[in-house]
């Protein structure tokens, strides 16, 4: 872990646990791995120029 690295405790409903565990180990990742590149694929996605897009068509 790198200094710069922050930590925090979540809660997550049992069944999203069970997935996280069941993706990370289909992807041969850590769980905290697992979290992390899910967190960031979402962020990808929601900032595509596509998104914004259909986000100010939505405003009209």
């Amino acid at each position: 872990m790198k200094q710069q690295d922050s930590q925090m405790k979540i809660r997550l409903p049992l069944g999203l646990k069970f997935w996280l565990v069941s993706q990370a180990r289909l992807n041969r990742r850590s769980v905290n791995a697992e979290v992390v590149y899910q967190l960031e694929s979402v962020k990808t996605k929601e900032n595509t120029p596509a998104a914004a897009t259909v986000e100010a068509l939505d405003a009209k």
